[in-house]
């Protein structure tokens, strides 16, 4: 709860530089990586829909490891591992002639990064990962940060994120401020003067912490975090599209 309570408070640069793609030297993840690059060009003719599997005579499948690696008609698969050069499927992404994958009447062209990404991760053995909800979580190993500027476990994230891309943390921000933006992440509504005064005034380290218990313990969070479910839903009076018929919504009101 603490981890997540620091994580909506993040400067927005910071959470947009802790998305960015691993380091060039990094280990390539197939899940966070490399699987969105196949589902965006590839799979579209060669993933799990068989409607739409190309070729017809024998179809290619690169979304499962056992049909990836299957010798194709020249006794080799399309992804050899450890060896990029030799890949069919790198040949093909780089490829300046019809033989390039995916072809021109698909519209869509590979950019230089995501061919550098999938060139890497074949050259690393193009190991394939189980569904996210497959694998076991693990605690991952704390970066260092000798900056001196993280306090807590994600800090130590953002702050290698930050290093990476040649950027520093913001100031801290004035106590009233952050208590603002608390506020409106936990409850959708500004702080009273009252509460503004109360957290201004506990100087304890556990001011913010013991700030975001109480407003996740009131009505109004969890009033503000229903109103996403029913976003999520698609929660509304009428349906919206051709007939606009009334639907009976007071349930989820309810």
């Amino acid at each position: 709860m603490k981890a997540l309570l620091w994580f909506l408070a993040l400067d927005a640069t910071a959470w947009a530089a802790s998305l960015q793609a691993a380091p060039v030297d990094a280990k390539i993840s197939f899940n966070n990586q490399i699987q969105p690059i196949l589902s965006e060009y590839c799979y579209p003719c060669h993933g799990p829909d068989s409607a739409t599997r190309k070729p017809k005579k024998r179809p290619l499948r690169l979304d499962r490891e056992q049909f990836a690696f299957e010798p194709r008609e020249n006794g080799k698969p399309v992804i050899i591992k450890s060896n990029a050069p030799a890949s069919e499927l790198i040949r093909r992404i780089m490829a300046k002639d019809d033989d390039i994958m995916p072809p021109a009447s698909e519209h869509k062209t590979l950019k230089p990064e995501e061919i550098v990404l999938l060139e890497k991760w074949v050259a690393q053995g193009a190991q394939y990962e189980k569904h996210w909800s497959l694998i076991q979580p693990s605690r991952p190993r704390l970066p260092m940060d000798s900056s001196g500027w993280a306090r807590n476990p994600i800090d130590h994230f953002v702050s290698l994120k930050l290093k990476e891309n040649g950027l520093k943390p913001n100031p801290e921000e004035h106590k009233a401020r952050l208590f603002r933006r608390l506020s409106f992440d936990l409850t959708g509504l500004p702080p009273s003067p009252q509460t503004v005064h109360e957290f201004l005034q506990d100087k304890s380290p556990r001011a913010y912490e013991n700030a975001a218990d109480a407003m996740l313990a009131s009505d109004q969070c969890a009033e503000h975090f229903t109103r996403y479910w029913l976003d999520a839903v698609r929660y509304a009076e009428t349906q919206g599209i051709h007939h606009d018929h009334v639907r009976s919504i007071w349930p989820y009101r309810d």
